[in-house]
């Protein structure tokens, strides 16, 4: 079927490089009225890692480039042509990213805001960014993303500066930038395909933002919690506006290592008992034991998660509603770790797509963001040049 109607469809393929694993998702919209028409998933691809014993650099790296290249010959083939863009969402450890806050004290409070100075605040803020020690020691980066957060002239929050007049400009901004040296290696993996594909770039956490912002009145401060198999990534939305990301070394994917440990079980055993507790399936002497491991196991998850709140409500963030999504969130003690949460997942976004059952559950819940966002946004900042 998707042979008779090819020539009436544009194709279009995002990937999702994770910790556990690399995800994808081929969709198509009808060439004619790409903005107007719902995305048709036409299949989700799925590349994991063996993360049984934890991951180094170099093998996620190595796995990962891999798996695009596996995946972006399996959809070639299945649609009989490159797809038309690519859209790659990055979450920790594969960008870097930092909210920056810079004041310009201008000499003529009559005159107004001019684009110049607007531009000059933010390659201030990068150079500051750039210059750091943690940063620095990545080697060469580019950022291929630098959004204000909030804007205030004299005291008072304004939406746009430029044009305004004023004494005191202060701008809080979050950049976000990318190895050049991993950047090359995605623009060679996809060049593998022999052909000049225009590829994008996006974080995880703001392709996210951009979508909660499609299904929710996003007001107020609001946390999203993505807990992935090796990293949990805290995005502070503000007024629909994601304001920081806090990545911490802590995942599920550690918790089954650690009950595979403490039970002299494999890696697939442990998680197959994890799945079965969250079933509540379990036989009740085994159930005990792996509960009071898991307990042991979120108390210190928690406890990250909880000094890192502190200081962020120091700061006046007040989050009044919280979301947790990504593969861990299937177990009931992390969602137990709030006093009110909501699970997102791909139906949460269902009335966006033509048919959003091809997802899984919030493992998916990426892919469908970065689906949504390459569909409404042709401004996504640009994967180098390297076929030149």
């Amino acid at each position: 079927m998707i042979f008779g109607r090819k020539h009436s469809r544009n194709f279009y393929l995002v990937f999702d490089l994770g910790t556990a694993s690399i995800s994808a998702a081929l969709f198509s919209v009808d060439s004619a009225r790409r903005l107007e028409t719902k995305p048709h998933i036409e299949e989700v691809y799925r590349s994991g890692f063996d993360v049984s014993q934890g991951l180094s650099a170099h093998y996620l790296l190595r796995h990962t480039l891999r798996g695009m290249r596996e995946i972006l010959e399996r959809s070639s083939k299945k649609i009989g042509v490159p797809p038309r863009e690519i859209l790659i969402g990055l979450s920790a450890p594969f960008y870097f990213s930092q909210t920056v806050k810079l004041r310009l004290d201008r000499p003529n409070a009559r005159a107004p805001v001019t684009k110049e100075e607007g531009s000059a605040l933010i390659k201030k803020a990068e150079s500051e960014v750039t210059a750091s020690t943690h940063v620095s020691a990545r080697g060469s980066i580019r950022f291929f993303s630098q959004t204000p957060v909030r804007t205030h002239v004299n005291g008072y929050p304004v939406k746009n500066p430029i044009g305004t007049a004023g004494r005191r400009l202060e701008v809080l901004v979050r950049l976000e930038a990318i190895s050049t040296l991993f950047e090359l290696q995605l623009a060679q993996t996809i060049h593998r395909l022999g052909t000049a594909i225009p590829t994008r770039i996006v974080s995880v956490p703001y392709a996210q933002t951009r979508a909660l912002g499609l299904a929710l009145t996003m007001t107020g401060d609001l946390l999203l919690v993505d807990i992935g198999s090796e990293v949990t990534e805290l995005s502070l939305i503000r007024d629909g506006a994601l304001e920081k990301v806090i990545s911490l070394p802590h995942g599920s994917g550690a918790l089954v290592r650690a009950v595979a440990e403490a039970l002299a079980v494999n890696f697939q055993d442990a998680l197959f008992l994890l799945r079965r507790l969250s079933e509540t399936a379990l036989e009740a002497a085994i159930a005990a034991r792996v509960t009071s491991l898991v307990r042991k196991f979120i108390t210190s998850w928690r406890e990250l998660v909880a000094g890192e709140l502190k200081v962020c409500l120091q700061d006046g963030f007040a989050p009044t509603r919280i979301f947790i999504t990504g593969g861990g969130s299937l177990l009931l003690q992390y969602k137990e770790s709030f006093a009110e949460v909501s699970v997102v997942q791909p139906k949460s976004l269902q009335d966006f797509f033509e048919n959003a059952s091809a997802f899984g559950g919030p493992e998916d819940f990426t892919l469908a963001c970065l689906v949504l966002l390459m569909q409404a946004d042709s401004h996504l900042p640009a994967l180098i040049d390297a076929y030149a």
